[in-house]
């Protein structure tokens, strides 16, 4: 994944390779407040450096939005509780606690599964 980003010293812009791994997760709720994070549960992940496994619970930031988003960079439909989407995240390691800390660059909506009876 690439992402775009202004530098504050000469206003230019700046390409920059963020490593981001793909997974399937429930969105269980948005965090109230905010427009761009949402905690969700993990459905389907790879392998990873990151520690991410089946029916982990993350708190993710949300690079563009929750909400819907469409412009010339990027065009989301934006996301609600109980959506099940398919979402490329990157990691990063907290430098105060060591905690993973996520963040979500690119993400579609699934089609919605029958609920069993």
């Amino acid at each position: 994944f690439i992402a775009f980003g202004l530098s504050l010293q000469a206003q230019e812009q700046q390409i920059v390779t963020v490593e981001t791994f793909p997974i399937n997760a429930e969105v269980l709720f948005k965090l109230q407040g905010t427009n761009d994070k949402a905690v969700l549960k993990v459905q389907r992940v790879n392998p990873n450096p990151y520690g991410v496994e089946l029916g982990d619970t993350l708190l993710c930031d949300f690079f563009w939005s929750t909400e819907a988003v469409k412009d010339e960079l990027a065009d989301f439909p934006g996301i609600e509780k109980g959506d099940e989407i398919s979402i490329h995240i990157g990691a990063k390691q907290s430098p105060v606690n060591g905690a993973w800390q996520y963040t979500a660059y690119h993400y579609k909506k699934r089609p919605a599964r029958a609920k069993e009876e």
